[in-house]
């Protein structure tokens, strides 16, 4: 019983660490670090909420994410927001092969009688 629960221990072990590992790929990989930023999306959509108060959730997603960014008095804060810039995130791999010219003879065995 005891080894049972060990290797059960272990099988769930190496899930979390495969789950972690494949968020540290994903999150240098890829843009989706960005995610790390939605506390600031909820922290700027309050501070114009509280300057109009009718303002909609989707209403700040159009102004901040369609068409052309506007330079505003809150411009930099606007370019803080997820997805708004890219950080240029590139992964390349590249694989190399080259041909080695190795010359293999084979001779014809000799009897000796």
């Amino acid at each position: 019983m005891v080894l049972l629960n060990t290797i059960h221990s272990f099988v769930n072990l190496k899930k979390i660490i495969s789950i972690l590992l494949l968020t540290c790929f994903m999150m240098a990989n890829t843009e989706l670090h960005q995610l790390v930023k939605l506390p600031l999306l909820m922290e700027h959509f309050v501070e114009h909420k509280t300057q109009n108060n009718k303002l909609s959730f989707l209403q700040f997603l159009t102004i901040h994410y369609s068409g052309s960014t506007q330079k505003d008095a809150d411009y930099d804060k606007d370019m803080k927001l997820p997805f708004k810039s890219q950080d240029d995130c590139i992964n390349t791999t590249s694989i190399n092969f080259s041909l080695i010219d190795n010359k293999v003879e084979i001779s014809k065995p000799e009897f000796v009688s």
